[in-house]
């Protein structure tokens, strides 16, 4: 073989090393910064957790203390209303639980009939005090507590107050239709209608 064609050939593997030297280095740089990202991504990903935890944890206080506050002070006992924070299948799950000197209760078999839906009330205006973009804060309720006050006045004098005192805080506005007259002694203003010969009759402070 002659010499010039070994030259051309070495010449020619040479430009091809180069070629696949610069195809490597291109590989490697990509896996660098591919290794950047993947990095760049988990640390992102356990930031997003740690904030969304924190949130969560802040906004469960915000309900905890408002619930305890309420039951506290329409029972008066000195319950606890806790949401329990658990990992289950990978992924964060909560339950509610009350508690009194560190024994937790099922409200539905050993605290009676009238603190579930007293309870489930209090929450409902909580949790919608914390949605974003929030609805008007006007509250229509029809006999929200039947069958859970009953003829109990100091129970239903506790909740009402209870109830004032957690519009002042949270800024809303409750309309409630009920036929109970002791409600009336709690109400800014008063609309009574009545049934007659056929027609509503309406009576209160802006009718005649």
């Amino acid at each position: 073989m002659k010499t010039n064609q070994l030259e051309s050939e070495i010449k020619a593997l040479s430009m091809i090393k180069q070629q696949k030297e610069s195809m490597l280095n291109g590989l490697l740089a990509q896996r660098t910064e591919l290794a950047y990202k993947s990095k760049s991504l988990i640390l992102g990903k356990h930031l997003i957790v740690e904030v969304s935890q924190q949130n969560l944890e802040t906004f469960c206080k915000r309900v905890e203390a408002l619930a305890t506050m309420a039951i506290q002070n329409i029972f008066e006992r000195q319950f606890e209303f806790k949401i329990i924070i658990e990992q289950k299948r990978g992924k964060t799950e909560c339950r509610s639980a009350i508690f009194e000197d560190g024994y937790e209760y099922e409200p539905k078999d050993e605290l009676g009939g009238g603190m579930l839906p007293i309870l489930g009330f209090v929450l409902r205006l909580i949790l919608w005090s914390k949605e974003y973009p929030r609805k008007r804060p006007v509250f229509v309720l029809d006999e929200p507590f039947k069958g859970a006050i009953g003829n109990e006045d100091n129970l239903l004098k506790k909740t009402m107050s209870t109830l004032r005192t957690l519009n002042n805080e949270l800024g809303i506005q409750l309309i409630i239709i009920s036929h109970m007259d002791e409600l009336e002694d709690f109400a800014d203003n008063t609309i009574r209608v009545s049934y007659q010969n056929g027609q509503s009759i309406i009576q209160g402070d802006d009718y005649v």
